[in-house]
């Protein structure tokens, strides 16, 4: 299923996490990425936590 206006070769908000990592380091990367990025910008995009 596609969402309105996607394009099918498009991948959105791909973040590799580390499972070594504590929860409560991802919950605050993901906040802090929530908090200082836009939807676009993560438009075929993947990053890594910790960043």
């Amino acid at each position: 299923m596609l969402l309105p206006g996607h394009d099918k070769n498009q991948s959105y908000r791909v973040i590799i996490v580390s499972r070594k990592l504590p929860i409560e380091v991802i919950i605050e990367e993901l906040v802090i990425i929530w908090a200082v990025s836009s939807p676009e910008e993560w438009i075929n995009r993947i990053a890594k936590i910790p960043l």
